[in-house]
């Protein structure tokens, strides 16, 4: 019998979903699937909707504290997002990545739940400051999950990644650069003139695919094509955006030997890639020979290269910018940027004001007086 999407049942076990499902999405999974498909091959499809709801409320009140959870979009009790709330989240983490909603056509709603979820997984993994696909990967789940769902998709990607190498991201700065190092690697295995000239002409392919890899081809491919590659990378794992990033330039072999400047190599590659089709291109990736122990001697040759790479000692942080007018006493919105950016280590608690400019008195000295958990430094929490 024919493989085909209206005769396969879609399990809720994680290992039997990628096992059955594997040919059928490579092929395509239909928008009316994809909520069902990612899930399952992801592994959140067992848990219930009800616990889906009720851990993502708990996470925002964690976050966000107790009057937020009534807006979260696709809740129990979900209600309309207000102005007010669109608004209350003035910075949102970038984990090294890009902040471009222009490319992912959300509505104000919508984009209001991205913030909100890279918010609340910034503060649930303290230990990961750097995975630069973590935005484009939020705002295209958002338009086929709910809200929670789409939490619990990114968190457990985040978790396997964290115990199982080269899952789905790459947790820092370090392991990103050995990953465009071992794309550069591998063109050179399976096309070593197009490696060679690319060289000739002042540059390194690697490099040309970094921001591929750290925008999952958001912004570089057509958006359906996208979802086809987000499908099989779901499914399949991080394998998957070598073989897209190679099939892209190995597909136009003659056209980019002929180019005899960076930048028309360059706008080659971006013309193919802005008419390029889906199908084609994926049954080409698929052809391709790449394993996953392949993969996993070209990083150990790529790490040799980096043992003279220069790191922090510490995280590094941006300040952040204010908006309201230089004062002494920061307002509300101020009080909430400043507070997203500090390290984990320093915002155990969320924050609760004891003193403010509208209230009585001038000084805080009452309140210190009065508790052995407030000191005149410290007048948040």
């Amino acid at each position: 019998m024919a493989l085909s999407w209206a005769t396969r049942e879609v399990s809720n076990d994680q290992k039997k979903a990628r096992r059955t499902l594997k040919k059928l999405i490579r092929r395509g999974v239909s928008d009316g699937k994809r909520r069902k498909v990612w899930q399952a091959v992801v592994g959140t499809a067992s848990t219930s909707e009800s616990d889906k709801n009720y851990a993502y409320e708990a996470a925002v009140r964690y976050v966000f504290g107790d009057s937020s959870s009534s807006s979260v979009k696709g809740s129990s009790s979900s209600a309309a997002v207000s102005e007010a709330e669109a608004t209350k989240i003035v910075q949102v983490p970038t984990f090294g990545g890009r902040v471009r909603f222009q490319d992912h056509y959300l509505t104000e709603q919508g984009e209001v739940s991205a913030k909100r979820i890279m918010c609340i997984l910034a503060k649930k993994n303290p230990d990961v400051d750097y995975c630069p696909e973590l935005f484009d990967m939020v705002c295209v789940a958002l338009h086929f999950l709910r809200e929670p769902e789409t939490f619990l998709l990114l968190q457990e990607m985040l978790k396997q990644s964290k115990t199982k190498n080269l899952w789905y991201f790459r947790l820092s700065a370090v392991d990103s650069k050995m990953h465009v190092l071992t794309f550069g690697r591998l063109l050179q295995q399976h096309d070593r003139a197009l490696y060679l000239h690319a060289q000739s002409l002042g540059f390194e392919p690697g490099e040309y695919a970094a921001d591929w890899f750290r925008r999952l081809f958001v912004g570089h491919l057509p958006m359906p094509v996208v979802l086809r590659v987000l499908d099989c990378y779901l499914a399949e794992g991080s394998k998957i955006l070598y073989r897209v990033a190679l099939s892209l330039l190995t597909l136009i072999h003659g056209q980019l030997l002929k180019a005899t400047s960076r930048d028309e190599f360059e706008n080659t590659v971006a013309w193919f890639c802005y008419q390029v089709d889906g199908t084609a291109l994926l049954k080409y990736a698929f052809s391709q020979s790449i394993s996953k122990k392949n993969i996993h001697n070209l990083d150990r040759k790529s790490s040799g290269l980096l043992d003279q790479v220069n790191e922090p000692t510490h995280q590094l942080y941006n300040r952040p910018r204010l908006s309201g007018p230089p004062s002494a006493i920061l307002s509300e919105t101020d009080w909430e940027t400043v507070y997203q950016f500090l390290p984990a280590v320093c915002s155990i608690n969320d924050p609760v004001v004891v003193r403010h400019r509208w209230m009585q008195s001038s000084t805080l000295h009452p309140e210190c007086t009065q508790t052995s958990t407030h000191s005149l430094a410290d007048p948040y929490q």
